[in-house]
């Protein structure tokens, strides 16, 4: 039977990816501290706390980041450890004879701009710990000769996803009548469905990987302002939207990065969930929480 380790298993993504792995017969290792949140596993992932409970595995997903979200975003000694455990992740999975399959961001691209500019922005430490870590295990791997591979993930909705997202944010207020604080709305972004996010990682663990990196998302971008006007017509609400009431966030995104024609010509990956149903899904995981 293939096995897989996965970090971070009781997050967003790690839970989603333990069940698209479980349901392609892959016998899975949720590798958890002491206060993840198990409940969020199904019984069927088997629960451990060190690796040394291992003597091999096809693959271990490293999907664990403190403070991905948040104010601990701006901690750069706890954004600096993620970057250090990432790479004990990658020699843990080489000492394992498994393939690593890093989780990213698509935010690591902005790390350029990042350096370039003279403000401080809330998510630059975990921006440029995020594009460290891809840079510095690329280099581990090649040094180890281990087998690696680095997705790089868009916008996900979806169930267990973190309100404190923006478009969570948008969908929870549409569900509550409130009003929303926008931005000007000219960004462009990605927003796919989760499951379709656990799939595709799925097929960078258990597929020929002929690049090192593959960027994860639906391929059909848009503005942030289309898409929020779409997320309320979808819902069915007649919530008044005023563009430009705060400032952006000044992350700024080019639309050609969310191509994802490498991951669909090398995997065979296809986006399977509509936007529209992955915005329902989400409202309705939503409504199912206590505000």
């Amino acid at each position: 039977m293939k096995t897989a380790i996965i970090t971070g298993a009781t997050g967003f993504i790690g839970t989603h990816l333990a069940e698209t792995l479980l349901a392609n017969g892959v016998e899975v290792y949720a590798l958890c501290r002491a206060e993840s949140r198990i409940q969020n596993l199904l019984a069927a992932a088997k629960v451990i706390y060190n690796t040394a409970d291992l003597q091999k595995a096809d693959v271990l997903y490293h999907a664990a980041w403190a403070g991905g979200v948040g104010n601990n975003r701006t901690n750069a000694a706890l954004q600096a450890k993620n970057a250090i455990l990432t790479l004990q992740a990658l020699e843990t999975a080489h000492s394992l004879g498994a393939k690593f399959v890093g989780i990213g961001t698509i935010k690591e691209r902005i790390y350029t701009h990042i350096m370039e500019s003279t403000a401080f922005g809330s998510s630059n430490f975990y921006i440029l710990t995020k594009h460290f870590s891809y840079a510095a295990c690329n280099q581990l791997a090649y040094s180890l000769n281990a087998d690696f591979v680095w997705c790089q993930v868009s916008h996900s909705i979806g169930r267990n996803m973190d309100l404190e997202l923006f478009i969570g944010y948008v969908i929870s207020k549409f569900i509550k009548g409130e009003p929303l604080e926008l931005g000007e709305g000219k960004n462009f972004i990605d927003i796919v469905a989760i499951e379709d996010v656990a799939n595709a990682l799925y097929l960078a663990g258990f597929s020929e990987t002929p690049k090192r990196q593959y960027y994860i998302g639906s391929g059909q971008s848009r503005t942030v302002r289309e898409y929020v006007e779409e997320i309320r017509d979808v819902l069915g609400v007649d919530t008044p939207l005023t563009f430009g009431g705060r400032p952006d966030d000044g992350l700024v995104f080019k639309r050609e990065w969310f191509d994802i024609r490498d991951i669909a010509h090398d995997l065979g990956f296809s986006p399977q969930i509509s936007f529209e149903q992955a915005v329902l899904n989400t409202a309705a995981w939503i409504q199912e929480q206590k505000f």
